[in-house]
């Protein structure tokens, strides 16, 4: 029997499907609308770097990236994290040619230690300066220029396997040490590192640059510690040197977060540029990012004269005005000479201060409403370390 051939049930069939339907629809028309519907979606080839092809501004539920917790404060890392969500390539404000920037530090605060007098400390122990008349004279009459000359005329006569048991070669090289620490205390930051570049004078670049590389691969490669320099058993006024370049993993992580984010990260710090280019090239920065002090060239070789502006206080801020041309959106301080570059940020960017120990310090971050994070490098213990 066919369904026409029973027109009472059909018509009851075809009834119930129509009060389906009307039944329905209202249902249907309250489910919300999909976002997404009639967007063009985002190909890999356009997709950010490390996304899922939906970026977070548009509703999706990409993850916020995160710092590693590591030593980090937990407001910091919030905040650091906001930041980052809501100024990196994932926001829809993010613009690929003026990317946010952040600018930091990198002695003692993205590695233990100091990229500089890793190479000052290496030409010491080796006697690989250029030694010369336009040599001595860059050493101060009042900071032992004629004691240490004399030091050096007499243990260079000897093999190099003999330098530790000649006392000269003590001398010399506490000398050199103290001459170094006591301009730090004495004639400030400014003078004492622009000192240790202009004892380069003489090298042509790719030489210094060679020479820079193999001496931080040696930090590196060190272990952490420290040594007392005497320049004779009973020694009233040894010198501390440390020894050994190690990164923090709190500051790698951070870097790395921001880059992946894409953020400019710039570092600024008061070393010579060639061993502050090696130390940061293991962490994969160009060297237009890294900026430290930089040498005049005169004839192909390193001079004495040194470029202004020089990566110490407002110096750093006039490098960034200068070279990226606009304010970054965090800045990172560590101490007294980057007051000046935490000021510089742009308004409402991040400013952190890494510094627990100085109270002047932190009284002005308290007052100007900066977030204070504890430093993570401990300090190494002292061993005994024998040199060359």
């Amino acid at each position: 029997m066919s369904f026409m051939s029973n027109r009472p049930l059909g018509k009851a069939l075809i009834a119930a499907a129509a009060l389906f339907v009307v039944l329905c629809v209202p249902a249907l028309a309250k489910k919300p609308r999909n976002p997404h519907w009639g967007r063009p979606k985002r190909s890999p080839a356009t997709a950010p770097a490390g996304s899922t092809g939906a970026t977070e501004h548009a509703g999706a539920a990409s993850p916020r990236r995160r710092l590693p917790a590591g030593r980090w404060r937990p407001e910091v890392r919030a905040a650091i994290e906001e930041l980052v969500a809501a100024h990196g390539k994932t926001a829809r404000s993010y613009d690929d040619e003026h990317p946010p920037a952040a600018a930091l530090p990198f002695n003692d605060l993205v590695l233990v230690n100091d990229v500089s007098l890793a190479v000052f400390q290496r030409m010491v122990d080796r006697a690989d300066f250029k030694f010369g008349q336009a040599f001595w004279q860059e050493v101060p009459i009042a900071y032992g220029r004629q004691p240490l000359r004399a030091a050096y005329n007499i243990f260079i006569e000897e093999p190099s396997s003999t330098w530790l048991s000649q006392p000269s070669y003590h001398q010399y090289r506490q000398g050199f040490f103290r001459a170094y620490r006591d301009m730090c205390s004495k004639l400030g930051r400014l003078e004492c590192r622009g000192w240790l570049s202009k004892l380069l004078i003489g090298f042509n670049e790719p030489e210094l640059a060679a020479y820079s590389q193999t001496a931080i691969t040696e930090e590196f490669q060190a272990a952490l510690g420290s040594e007392t320099v005497s320049a004779s058993l009973g020694d009233r006024d040894p010198v501390v040197v440390r020894h050994g370049l190690s990164w923090v993993p709190e500051m790698r992580g951070l870097i790395d977060l921001l880059r992946d984010s894409g953020f400019d990260v710039w570092l600024l710090d008061a070393d010579e540029q060639h061993a502050f280019e090696a130390a940061a090239a293991q962490a994969g920065f160009d060297p237009s990012r890294v900026q430290g002090i930089r040498a005049k060239i005169v004839s192909g070789k390193i001079s004495s004269v040194i470029l202004p502006p020089v990566p110490l206080r407002g110096g750093k801020a006039n490098i960034l005005a200068s070279q990226l041309g606009r304010a970054p959106l965090l800045v990172i301080g560590a101490g007294p000479e980057d007051k000046e570059l935490l000021d510089f940020a742009a308004p409402g960017a991040l400013r952190l201060l890494i510094n627990g120990e100085n109270p002047e310090l932190l009284r002005i971050a308290a007052e100007k409403g900066w977030l204070v994070q504890p430093p993570f490098a401990a300090t190494a213990a002292a061993q005994s370390r024998g040199r060359p």
